[in-house]
């Protein structure tokens, strides 16, 4: 197989959404003109899915990180701070989460080309173990909403009866 060829399937065994291909195409391509660098490169869904988003693109450590500062920073902060909180973290994790996305992709790619000398096998395993998305999170990130939704509205209605 061509480099080029192996190069397109490889990425589009780790992408998995036929759709997002060309997006991810370009995001990656910026990043790689900047020799793999952090940057700024907005991805929207990174934005309003935030930890739900990296779960679903298979980056458990950036995904636990956010969940991790998130939590901490919500047992810190006065209440009302949270107004600028929220919306500052879903801006910086929509312009920094795709840089997250590439970087995985390149460690993956590269340990497994370290590995493994045939090029098949690593676009199938590629696609089966390390790439792809966890469809279930977007079940599960719905029915946590739904839950926290009827919570908060459970609470304000018992303090409204008292």
């Amino acid at each position: 197989m061509n480099k080029k060829k192996y190069e397109k399937e490889i990425f589009e065994a780790y992408i998995a959404t036929e759709s997002q291909f060309e997006w991810y195409r370009k995001a990656f391509d910026f990043f790689d003109a900047r020799d793999g660098k952090i940057g700024w490169y907005w991805n929207t869904w990174a934005a309003l899915g935030g930890f739900w988003y990296f779960v679903y693109r298979k980056e458990l450590n950036v995904a636990l990180w956010i969940l991790f500062v998130a939590l901490l920073v919500g047992s810190l902060l006065p209440y009302g701070w949270y107004l600028f909180a929220i919306p500052l973290s879903m801006i910086l994790m929509g312009g920094f989460g795709t840089y997250f996305i590439y970087r995985q992709y390149m460690e993956k790619k590269r340990r497994l080309e370290s590995v493994l000398k045939d090029e098949q096998k690593s676009i199938i395993i590629m696609k089966h173990q390390f790439g792809g998305v966890h469809l279930w999170s977007i079940y599960v990130a719905i029915f946590s909403l739904i839950t926290f939704v009827l919570i908060v509205v459970g609470l304000y209605g018992m303090s409204s009866k008292t």
